[in-house]
């Protein structure tokens, strides 16, 4: 139903053969879509917020994984500028996601695009810890926080800084929660950071 996006609520109908629900995506806010299991068929139901969405330039997100020191395999985004130049040099951001145990995904966050809106790549990434990749993902960071999904995040951060459309001395650091966790554990772990935002910290 997602592809790509993600569902955030649904309903059956009272015979459990229609499905509305809302679908996220990257560059949509969410709207309601009907799933019919007859037909196995889906169609889109509302276009909120399209006078909005019209109005303003929202980028493209890329996907990309990468392997770690020790062999794992990290998904991770980027998000550009919506007037990327590729002969061009950004600062970026690399934000972090709360929980420990939630994730990234497809789903429109406001602060990524107006980030982007300002000239920032915008790099994200599901470390050790984070939902979607199994229990053994999941639970890497169990008693052990700022571990192993630092390495990972650091990892990422390598991946990121190598760019070549990326200034590797002009980075920042944010994260929400346990993001903001991550974000104090690693400006007393590394000076690779120009500037550094915790949210909701400890």
């Amino acid at each position: 139903l997602a592809a790509p996006g993600i569902v955030a609520a649904y309903s059956w109908d009272q015979r459990q053969r229609r499905l509305a629900y809302i679908r996220r995506t990257f560059t949509d806010p969410g709207q309601i879509w009907l799933y019919d299991a007859a037909t196995q068929s889906r169609r889109q139901l509302t276009t909120l917020n399209q006078p909005l969405l019209n109005e303003v330039a929202l980028s493209a997100i890329e996907t990309h994984w990468i392997t770690t020191a020790d062999g794992s395999q990290i998904q991770g985004w980027l998000v550009k500028p919506p007037d990327f130049a590729p002969d061009k040099r950004y600062p970026a951001i690399l934000e972090i996601h709360g929980g420990p145990h939630l994730m990234y995904g497809y789903q429109f966050v406001f602060e990524f695009h107006y980030l982007a809106a300002q000239g920032y790549v915008v790099a994200f990434a599901n470390p050790r810890g984070s939902r979607g990749y199994g229990e053994a993902h999941t639970g890497a960071i169990a008693d052990g926080h700022g571990g192993v999904d630092y390495s990972d995040l650091m990892a990422w951060t390598d991946f990121v800084a190598q760019q070549p459309y990326v200034d590797a001395d002009r980075l920042g650091v944010t994260g929400l929660s346990y993001g903001g966790y991550m974000t104090n554990w690693i400006i007393g772990h590394t000076d690779r950071f120009r500037a550094a935002v915790a949210q909701n910290s400890v």
